[in-house]
């Protein structure tokens, strides 16, 4: 009998396929009252490092910034953000929520990061939408409270091994 995988990555074996399926349908309801209600509904959110192992490769996630309260703000208000999902929808790349990176000592609190599924490849006509997304003919920022960032594999992997790595000093800002 198959083994299943649920949407948050989980394998189920075959004595737990029904409550597997039980789950998957709990899941489904929670994001449509989460869309229809506008309830926060619990969520299993990974940490952009995980993402970047499961893939093993370079990836590249979104974080929204509110400037005007010294980057502290509700992302949910953030309107680049919603300017941000549409486009991407549009555009058929996918994306999930995701958390920033994980330090391994400091857990913070969802703050509106979007991981985008796309390879890092300038030969990729995705990538390079998204880039011209969020710069200028200049080379200059669009959106001055979201930021898109690039984050390597190799951090990911050190990260992984004792989290070690407890700051973002080797992220880089792609645009």
């Amino acid at each position: 009998m198959l083994s299943p995988t649920l949407p948050c990555g989980v394998t189920c074996g075959s004595l737990v396929v029904s409550a597997c399926r039980l789950v998957a349908l709990q899941m489904a309801i929670n994001i449509y009252f989460t869309d229809q209600l506008g309830a926060t509904m619990p969520q299993l959110i990974r940490a952009i490092d995980e993402i970047a192992r499961e893939k093993q490769r370079d990836v590249i996630f979104v974080q929204f910034h509110n400037f005007a309260t010294g980057f502290v703000g509700d992302y949910r208000k953030n309107s680049s953000r919603g300017v941000i999902i549409k486009w991407l929808d549009e555009n058929d790349i996918w994306h999930c929520p995701c958390g920033g990176f994980d330090s391994g000592s400091i857990v913070d609190g969802y703050g509106g990061e979007l991981y985008v599924d796309v390879t890092i490849d300038h030969n990729d006509s995705s990538f390079i939408r998204l880039l011209d997304l969020f710069s200028d003919e200049e080379g200059g920022q669009i959106f001055d409270d979201a930021w898109l960032f690039y984050f390597p594999l190799a951090v990911a992997l050190v990260n992984s091994i004792d989290h070690g790595v407890d700051d973002a000093d080797d992220l880089s800002l792609v645009a």
